[in-house]
C-alpha cells in the first residue's frame, strides 16, 4: 500500500516507501499525485490527512489524475500510465497537443474568423444568395449542423455520467464531493479542449455554404435567357474569388490541424472498438461509437461543402467557354471573364492540397486502412 500524506500548512506531499516494488510508479504519476494532493488539500480544510491507495485502486486513481494533465474528452479511461502500452500513451499525448494547438490557432485568428464570416454574409446578401431556390439547401445545412452539435452534447452527457459513477475510494468519507470535482473537471476539459475542434467544422460549413451559394447564383444568371452583362459579371466574379482566397488564407492552417485531429481520433476509436481481450464498459464503448460516427460525419460534411466551391467554379468556367464558342462576336469583357473563370479555385489544406471530393474519400480510406493495419501489428 502507498500512503500519500500532505499538510495544509506547508503544502507538502510525501510518498511512503512501503509501496510494492512490483508496481513501480512512473515519474508522471508522481507529478500527478502531487497535483491531486494539492487540489484535495485546497478542498478539505483539515490539518493532516492520509490517503491510502492500493493496487486495486490505481486504475481509478489514474483516471482522475489523467484528467488534470491529459484532458482528452471521451477517451480518458484508455490512457492509464500504469497499464497502457507506450504507443497508446504517445498517441494520446499527440492528440492532446493537436487539440491544444488547434485551440491556440483559432484563438489567435478569432478576429479574422469573425471578419471573414461578416464579409461572406454581407456579400451573399448583396449578390442575392438568399433566394427561394436555396431555402431547401439551407434547411439540410441546419440539419447537418444540428447532428454535429448533438453528438457533442451526447458525448458530454455520457462522459459526465460515466465519470460521476467512477469508483474513486482514495478520499474516504467524501464520495459526493469527489464526484462533483471530477464532474466539473470533465465538463471544463471538454469545453476548453474538445469542443473547439468539433465546432470548427460548423463554422467552415457556414462559410463554404454561402461562398458556393454565390457561385450557384452566377450559374443561374448565365443560364438565363436574357443577355449576360459580362462587365458586371466579371466584377462580381472577381469579388467572389477574392473572398474565397481570403477564406483560404484564414482557414487553410486550421483545416490542416483539424484533419490531423480527425485522423488521430479515428485511430483511437478504431483501436478501442476493435475486439480486445479486456472487458470494455458499455458507456465507454457507446462514447467511442458516437465519437467515431460524429467526427466522420463532421469531416464528410465539411469536405463536401468545401468541395462544392471547386465544383461550382469549374462549372462556371465550362459554361463561360461554351457561351463564348457560340457567340459570333465575343466582347472584351466576355474574353476576360472566360480567362479568369478557367483558373482553378478551391480551399486548401495548409496550401498543399485542394479540398475536393477525391480528397475526402482518399483521406477516409487511408486513415481507416492504416488504423486497422497499425492495430493489427501491435
Amino acid at each position: 500500500m502507498a500512503v500519500i500524506t500532505y499538510f495544509s500548512e506547508r503544502g507538502f506531499t510525501g510518498l511512503d516507501s512501503g509501496y510494492s516494488s512490483s508496481h513501480p510508479l512512473p515519474y508522471v504519476a508522481l507529478i500527478q499525485q502531487s497535483a491531486c494532493s494539492f487540489l484535495l488539500e485546497r478542498t478539505y480544510a483539515s490539518k493532516y490527512r492520509s490517503l491510502w491507495v492500493g493496487p486495486g485502486d490505481l486504475k481509478e486513481y489514474s483516471i482522475f489524475l489523467t484528467r488534470i494533465f491529459f484532458p482528452l474528452g471521451p477517451y480518458e479511461e484508455s490512457f492509464l500510465p500504469l497499464q497502457s502500452p507506450q504507443s497508446t500513451a504517445i498517441t494520446y499525448i499527440i492528440l492532446y497537443l493537436i487539440s491544444s494547438s488547434n485551440r491556440w490557432i483559432l484563438s489567435c485568428r478569432l478576429n479574422d474568423l469573425k471578419r471573414l464570416l461578416l464579409q461572406v454574409l454581407n456579400a451573399s446578401e448583396d449578390f442575392g444568395a438568399h433566394l427561394k431556390e436555396n431555402e431547401n439547401g439551407r434547411k439540410w445545412l441546419y440539419v447537418r449542423i444540428t447532428v454535429i452539435l448533438s453528438t457533442n452534447a451526447a458525448l458530454l452527457i455520457l462522459n459526465s455520467i460515466s465519470s460521476s459513477y467512477l469508483r474513486i475510494e482514495f478520499v474516504h468519507g467524501y464520495p459526493f464531493l469527489t464526484k462533483t470535482i471530477l464532474l466539473v473537471l470533465v465538463i471544463s476539459e471538454y469545453l476548453f479542449s474538445a469542443l473547439p475542434n468539433n465546432v470548427f467544422p460548423v463554422y467552415c460549413m457556414l462559410v463554404c455554404h454561402y461562398l458556393h451559394g454565390m457561385f450557384g447564383n452566377m450559374k443561374t444568371w448565365m443560364e438565363a435567357d436574357s443577355p449576360v452583362e459580362y462587365e458586371h459579371m466579371t466584377k462580381v466574379y472577381i469579388h467572389i474569388r477574392r473572398l474565397v482566397e481570403a477564406a483560404d488564407d484564414v482557414l487553410s492552417m486550421p483545416l490542416f490541424v483539424f484533419c490531423f485531429f480527425h485522423s488521430t481520433t479515428i485511430y483511437l476509436c478504431v483501436t478501442s472498438l476493435l475486439p480486445q481481450d479486456e472487458y470494455v464498459g458499455s458507456l465507454r464503448q457507446a462514447s467511442h461509437w458516437i465519437l467515431f460516427i460524429g467526427i466522420n460525419f463532421a469531416f464528410i460534411c465539411l469536405s463536401r461543402e468545401a468541395s462544392l466551391i471547386y465544383e461550382h467554379n469549374a462549372k462556371i468556367g465550362s459554361m463561360a467557354r461554351e457561351l463564348m464558342i457560340i457567340e459570333p462576336n465575343p466582347s472584351i469583357w466576355q474574353k476576360k471573364f472566360v480567362f479568369i473563370a478557367e483558373k482553378e479555385l478551391s480551399l486548401s489544406v495548409w496550401k498543399m492540397t485542394a479540398v475536393k471530393r477525391s480528397f475526402m474519400f482518399a483521406t477516409l480510406g487511408t486513415v481507416l486502412t492504416y488504423s486497422i493495419l497499425i492495430h493489427s501489428l501491435r
